[in-house]
């Protein structure tokens, strides 16, 4: 997927420079890696600050952007050929005009002209066996009088294309994804649920997506159920998907919802948060980001040592939806909580009173929400200019850090704005820095902060009328 850079209203710009280096490197949160010298912004006691990861203390706040928004593009589905049978409705006239160029009982013949042996085609011509578009293209080479009607089997089915990833196909590939069996032996798609209800209810989605009945059967060695269905085009559909998922990202928001219910469903479990649980970290990152297209935060915690978990709050899972119905059924009976912001109402009550406002709160100790703040940015220009900016913004409290014991091979970008969006956090762009202060002595010491592939350092020159000098 494209990397963007962040610019204050979280429009997106191409990287203008990528470098590869190896450096000493801290895990936050089990989501965001980055070098010991790449700057984060925190929020904490002293503000939001632009700090080292090194230096990020648990209990910080990392800042995440409460929504990222992209113009959509649609993810098309290329037009994968699926085999069709026929049968010949006039077999006999079609006999005469074939032994005009060859004898019926002569394989040979027959599988250079036609692509099957002799025996198939009496089996078409006599028994009305169903054959595919290519032998009828090469029958039509040789006779002008031929007759075929498109036919179903067990095997061959009609079916209904896909153009595009719409929303129930999204769905139904989200489900898969969590559940079901990715080797497509035979061209199988297999899903196993132990919910009847969600089994029937991906049956009948799979219908109308495709025109085809997934059979859902017991399996009473597993306690549950499976979904089961062969057919190559649609194993070839699926597999395009999996290939091409980090694209979803960039879809509409109706397309992200539908893969994201379609996956709660298949692996979501509900208690006091909602939370999928697996191996795959990087794939957990890339839902925390889909999450983020649609507004919700989520966070990333890890099971022992090899599995993670991310969790949503129930109330932003609202948004998504179950299948099931008492997944479904827990969500509507969460309780709505306020968002809060890290920053004491008593600090903003302070803040009021000195541009002239006045405003009264129950809990002064307390954070304050989101909604209050609004509703005092709404009020007060001078509160906007200097707490506005916070609105725009989820503050993840830091649970985890750790340090990577071997220095790692990292990817320095430099965007065409000064922040960009890392795993959902916001970092300071890895472009050249350098800070200029006065040293004795009429010198002056340039000092380099951030590179992308230089170690810090710094100079001491003066400056003259014959230009710059050492001192």
């Amino acid at each position: 997927m494209e990397a963007y850079g962040y610019l204050g209203n979280f429009d997106f710009y191409g990287i203008l420079e990528k470098a590869y280096t190896e450096k000493e490197a801290v895990e936050i949160n089990n989501t965001l890696v980055a070098s010991t010298k790449h700057r984060v912004f925190v929020l904490n006691e002293n503000g939001v600050r632009e700090v080292f990861a090194e230096e990020i203390k648990e209990g910080d706040y990392l800042l995440v952007p409460r929504k990222i928004e992209i113009e959509p593009k649609e993810l098309r589905i290329p037009d994968f050929e699926y085999e069709e049978v026929f049968t010949i409705e006039n077999p006999e006239e079609v006999k005469e005009e074939l032994r005009k160029h060859f004898s019926l009982k002569n394989s040979k013949k027959c599988k250079e002209l036609l692509g099957i042996g002799a025996r198939h085609l009496r089996r078409i011509l006599n028994q009305g066996y169903p054959t595919t578009k290519e032998v009828i293209r090469r029958m039509r080479k040789l006779v002008r009088c031929l007759k075929v009607k498109q036919v179903q089997t067990l095997k061959h089915q009609r079916l209904k294309k896909v153009r595009k990833l719409t929303e129930n196909l999204a769905q139904f590939f989200g489900y898969f994804y969590g559940d079901g069996s990715r080797d497509f032996y035979n061209n199988t798609i297999r899903i196993k649920e132990e919910r009847l209800e969600v089994a029937k209810a991906y049956s009948k989605l799979f219908k109308e997506i495709f025109g085809l009945r997934m059979k859902v059967e017991k399996l009473n060695s597993k306690n549950c159920y499976q979904l089961r269905k062969a057919n190559s085009y649609v194993a070839k559909v699926l597999k395009y998907l999996l290939e091409n998922m980090e694209r979803i990202f960039e879809c509409d928001e109706k397309i992200i919802k539908a893969f994201l219910r379609g996956l709660f469903d298949a692996e979501g479990s509900v208690g006091n948060v909602v939370s999928i649980s697996q191996a795959n970290k990087k794939f957990l990152i890339f839902v925390k980001l889909l999450l983020l297209r649609l507004g919700i935060h989520s966070t990333i915690n890890k099971l022992g040592d090899k599995y993670y978990r991310l969790r949503v709050n129930k109330h932003d899972s609202v948004k998504i939806g179950f299948t099931a119905s008492d997944k479904q059924a827990k969500l509507k009976s969460t309780r709505r909580r306020e968002r809060k912001i890290p920053i004491k109402r008593e600090l903003i009550k302070e803040v009021v009173k000195l541009v002239g406002g006045k405003v009264r709160f129950t809990h002064p100790e307390a954070y304050i929400s989101y909604k209050e703040l609004k509703e005092l940015c709404e009020e007060y220009e001078e509160i906007r200019k200097i707490f506005g900016s916070l609105l725009d913004f989820y503050f993840e409290k830091v649970f985890s850090k750790k340090r990577i014991k071997k220095p790692m091979r990292l990817v320095d970008i430099e965007t065409a704005c000064k922040n960009f969006i890392a795993n959902g956090y916001l970092v300071h762009n890895s472009t050249y820095r350098v800070y200029l202060r006065r040293g004795k002595a009429g010198t002056r010491i340039a000092r380099m902060v951030d590179a992308p592939n230089l170690p810090e350092a710094e100079a001491i020159f003066k400056i003259t009328e014959e230009g710059i000098k050492d001192p």
